[in-house]
């Protein structure tokens, strides 16, 4: 686990308030159509997509903000999505390497030894996909940043 500070970064987003069930799908609607948007108004893209979770439940059930993210190098008129500039975002990270399945494990791992570490955790997690080959791939790269707030004394 490593403690980073993720800079302020401008994004090319995406946002549906949906449940765990519905993330492939959001993603398999939106994702062409926000890379063909930078492609026709020729916004580079600076790094690979991340998936920004906001007000998470643990068992996934109840609804919550997933805002899917491509960090880009400007500004300009591009699409039917919409540009964020991200604040500053301190956070606790770990690679998880492997398919999709086993990505909650990975998460709750992460949650765990952060709070054991006297972490008080923010409501926001992203996932930041470095390799990516397709969700059942044990080849994907991805990233698990969970936000903290404070570290109790």
């Amino acid at each position: 686990m490593v403690k980073k500070d993720i800079p302020v970064t401008l994004y090319y987003c995406a946002e549906r308030t949906l449940t765990m069930a519905g993330i492939p799908h959001f993603a398999q609607e939106v994702m062409e159509l926000m890379y063909d948007d930078m492609e026709n108004a020729g916004i580079e893209i600076t790094g690979p997509p991340e998936f920004q979770y906001y007000n998470v439940d643990p068992t996934g059930e109840k609804p919550f903000q997933l805002i899917i993210a491509l960090p880009v190098a400007e500004q300009k008129e591009a699409g039917s999505f919409f540009f964020m500039q991200s604040e500053p975002f301190p956070c606790l990270s770990i690679d998880y390497k492997g398919a999709m399945a086993g990505i909650g494990d990975a998460w709750m791992e992460l949650a765990s030894k952060a709070v054991s570490e006297s972490y008080l955790l923010a409501n926001q997690g992203r996932e930041v996909y470095k390799e990516w080959e397709g969700t059942e791939s044990v080849n994907n790269l991805t990233e698990l940043q969970i936000g903290i707030l404070a570290k109790k004394q």
